[in-house]
């Protein structure tokens, strides 16, 4: 009943010429997209946490080499004549991305070469594998924002979601990283794990602000529906906290953060000086993924690298690119999407102008009235140029958003790991 009914609002929304569907990518090379950002996903990872929803296998030396030399393939081959390409920012995501060590260098030099780079380099770590000279190929490398997984500070919650360390290999590790030329450190924390209370979520956050990081994101464990994916199923028998257990949580941690001088600026990420950028990977407005399962957003089309790493590596090297999924979007439906990270940055300004159209929340009648739902239920207020989400709004909004998305994502990416070259996902 509540698929029929997330269906059917996600129709009336974006319209009846819209399609929610992936297909057989018949190939199309993005020349003509001259501004965008880039992502790039390193899937190998030391040690395979099970909680993790992400593309990811375990770590070999020489398969990391060759997934290298096709990444840089890949991206060369995005080279346009006459100049490069514009791009706002560049992401590394994983796996474990620092796991492709010197290796870095020369991914990210390709870029620079491909790419008129003009914001920041940002790379995901895990505290284990943090090590000297990893600090020094992040310098090299030119990497200016660091998110560490932190998880947690409590070895035995560390051990329940498979963490391989201990809170003294996250203190010696964000202390290595301070140690180099200056980053913009981001600790990433989870809430809501099995057995934990609020006095141990207190104790986390309390830790987490005593490293002086300059944004602190907290995200509840049970994000994806697990028992769907077949990876995950020794961890399906543990139970979600209640809704109102969250809530509490998410609370403690929003009072906080902000008590203590952050200031939010996600739906779970809260940063200390709001003037600078922040960390995310998720909230960009266009995108050129690079990489096995990675992602290429440009308002018309959304397309899907194969989520096989040996595919992958062949595909490029046989065929140039490793495109396997498409979807077509219709100008509503990129409208709509640019609302829901909108929502998910807690803030939606009243007119948005982007390179390819623009709409105004004001005019648009469903969006109009979704804002002044969120205003009668007090999620949501009106400032001068647009409308914030209130403490309650920034949780109720995003367990909503994950109504509509998380089944679709956990559709998509379930199938792309069964089979390299699906011919068909609905969504």
């Amino acid at each position: 009943m509540r698929e029929i009914f997330l269906k059917g609002a996600r129709k009336i929304l974006s319209g009846k010429n819209s399609k929610y569907v992936f297909e057989k990518a018949r190939y199309k090379s993005n020349l003509e997209i001259v501004n965008t950002s880039v992502y790039v996903h390193i899937p190998f990872c030391k040690n395979l946490c099970p909680y993790c929803p992400y593309n990811r296998i375990p770590y070999d030396e020489k398969q990391m080499s060759e997934y290298v030399d096709a990444l840089n393939m890949e991206i060369k081959n995005k080279e346009i004549s006459g100049g490069k390409r514009f791009a706002s920012s560049v992401y590394f995501g994983g796996g474990t991305p620092t796991l492709a060590g010197e290796h870095l260098i020369s991914i990210c030099e390709t870029i620079r070469n491909v790419f008129d780079v003009q914001g920041d380099f940002c790379i995901e770590a895990n505290p284990r594998d943090i090590i000297e000279n990893d600090i020094k190929v992040l310098d090299e490398s030119g990497f200016s924002f660091i998110s560490i997984g932190v998880q947690s500070f409590k070895n035995k919650h560390l051990k329940i979601i498979g963490r391989n360390y201990d809170r003294h290999v996250i203190e010696k590790g964000v202390s290595l990283i301070k140690g180099g030329k200056k980053k913009s450190i981001n600790i990433d924390m989870m809430f809501a794990l099995p057995g934990q209370s609020e006095e141990d979520l207190l104790e986390d956050i309390k830790d987490a602000i005593a490293l002086n990081p300059d944004q602190i994101t907290c995200y509840p464990l049970f994000a994806f529906p697990y028992s769907e994916i077949a990876e995950y199923k020794k961890i399906k028998s543990v139970k979600s906290p209640s809704v109102f257990k969250r809530r509490r949580m998410y609370y403690l941690i929003y009072d906080i953060l902000l008590k203590e001088g952050y200031h939010r600026c996600s739906v779970w990420s809260f940063r200390k000086n709001p003037e600078m950028g922040k960390y995310s990977s998720v909230t960009r407005e266009r995108y050129m993924g690079f990489g096995a399962s990675a992602g290429s957003y440009h308002e018309k089309d959304f397309t899907l690298n194969t989520f096989s790493v040996s595919e992958y590596i062949s595909s490029i090297k046989e065929r140039g690119h490793a495109s396997a999924l498409k979807a077509v979007f219709t100008k509503r439906m990129a409208i709509l999407y640019d609302f829901y990270w909108r929502l998910y940055d807690t803030y939606i300004p009243k007119k948005r102008v982007l390179e390819t159209f623009s709409y105004s929340v004001q005019e648009d009648k469903e969006l109009y009235l979704i804002m002044m739902i969120l205003k009668i239920f007090g999620w949501a207020k009106e400032e001068k140029d647009g409308y914030s989400l209130t403490r309650s709004g920034s949780l109720w909004v995003h367990f909503i958003q994950n109504m509509f998305s998380l089944r679709s994502i956990n559709k998509i990416w379930s199938e792309g790991k069964k089979n390299a070259w699906p011919e068909r996902i609905e969504y």
